[in-house]
């Protein structure tokens, strides 16, 4: 499937689309947000967390306390199926993609590790 490209209300030039990820058992969502510069990416980065938060995704609290520090967040909803759904958040510099400072963001089912 292709990725689209659209313009978000941060007036962000975005890249989504549909790719099987090499470590879940199923196809995962990246969305790139391409930003200005790298504050614009870490700023980004922490609108995306606490955006996540609000939805319900619960993120180690140790990785909360130094999210300033972070350039990836890992976090799942709390489920007592065997899929978790999981997001990943994290900013990358333009060596990374060679695009320019962006923000990535990965959702996907995963096998849980652990029965809840």
């Amino acid at each position: 499937m292709p990725f689209t490209v659209s313009v978000n209300e941060r007036d962000h030039v975005v890249f989504a689309g549909v790719t099987r990820g090499p470590y879940s058992h199923g196809d995962e969502t990246n969305i790139f947000e391409l930003c200005a510069d790298k504050m614009d990416a870490q700023q980004t980065y922490r609108q995306l967390v606490n955006q996540a938060l609000q939805l319900g995704y619960m993120f180690d609290s140790r990785d909360m306390d130094t999210i300033q520090d972070k350039n990836t967040m890992v976090g799942w909803i709390p489920s007592d199926k065997i899929f978790l759904n999981i997001i990943i958040i994290g900013w990358n510099v333009p060596d990374d993609y060679g695009i320019g400072y962006c923000v990535q963001t990965i959702k996907m089912l995963s096998p849980s590790t652990e029965n809840k």
